[in-house]
């Protein structure tokens, strides 16, 4: 299945802005190598902060080791934006979000090529993913990509040809994850990523061994919080288990 539903919209309404976000260093370095520039798109992290509606319904033992609930993150200009987003987004049905992030991306920079959807985030509804996939329609010019842990929402599907999807493990739904199927992991260390014979996606770099096709992609933990032992033995089990 494939097809994206038509969209109509009351064009006398007016939607309210989504914002999207600056590229962190390591976008920007991505960017450069690749002779473009990424910028991504933002809601909350696992929960809104504001009523605890679920933005990652697949989260796992992620949940507890998150990134994007440290550190940076919590800065008040960086929560409000993803929330203010969130918010925007739940008072819309599936039409109005299309022309809401179509909006979003024309007002990019013109030499913005790649968009990431969520650095924070996930796709929290059905609606809402058939919104991208619409929005990948209107704009063949650009590269979009996003890590998901919404296994059973992408599984049959045909993805847009601009699109680039990379299943993030770690989640409720691991084991549905098709076997050839491109897929991130966290590890505890860098020896146990190359031993299970995962690329380095933790390097400056950033993102683009997965724009560059690599189909196993391991981020070693570099959140701002310490690893608890319990959190590193759930890291070691079999993704399956998780």
């Amino acid at each position: 299945m494939s097809a994206v539903p038509a969209v109509a919209v009351d064009e006398a309404v007016a939607l309210p802005a989504l914002r999207f976000s600056p590229p962190n260093e390591k976008m920007v370095k991505t960017g450069k190598v690749l002779g473009t520039r990424i910028q991504s798109f933002n809601l909350p992290a696992l929960k809104s902060q504001r009523d605890g509606f679920t933005t990652c319904p697949g989260a796992g033992v992620c949940a507890s080791i998150c990134y994007a609930r440290q550190g940076w993150y919590y800065r008040p200009v960086v929560r409000d934006l993803r929330e203010d987003n969130l918010v925007a987004l739940r008072g819309m049905n599936i039409d109005e979000m299309v022309e809401a992030i179509d909006a979003g991306i024309k007002d990019l920079h013109h030499m913005v090529g790649i968009v990431r959807i969520h650095d924070s985030g996930d796709f929290f509804s059905r609606e809402y993913m058939w919104a991208w996939f619409a929005v990948m329609e209107r704009n063949p010019h650009l590269r979009f990509y996003a890590y998901t842990k919404m296994v059973p929402f992408f599984v049959d599907l045909i993805l847009p040809p601009n699109f680039l999807l990379m299943y993030s493990e770690g989640g409720k739904w691991d084991a549905q994850i098709p076997p050839d199927a491109p897929r991130s992991r966290i590890f505890v260390t860098h020896e146990e990523r190359e031993a299970a014979g995962f690329v380095d996606g933790t390097s400056s770099d950033g993102d683009l061994p997965v724009l560059m096709g690599e189909r196993r992609v391991g981020l070693v933990y570099h959140g701002s919080n310490d690893l608890k032992p319990g959190q590193m033995l759930a890291l070691r089990r079999e993704p399956a288990l998780l």
